[in-house]
């Protein structure tokens, strides 16, 4: 993985945390592609802002 890779991917597993810490295991959860949608939009805009 290069850096940004890495950065989008720890990015993204910390919007999980701070977005699902409360639904328990999302990867078995019906609305798993949802969270997932939900973590990347705010990855996107975590990165997006430390950018400036």
């Amino acid at each position: 993985m290069n850096l940004d890779q890495i950065n989008e991917t720890l990015a993204h597993e910390i919007a999980h945390s701070y977005l699902h810490y409360d639904k328990g295991n999302t990867l078995e959860s019906k609305r798993h592609a949802e969270y997932e949608e939900q973590a990347d939009r705010a990855a996107k805009m975590l990165l997006s802002a430390l950018a400036c």
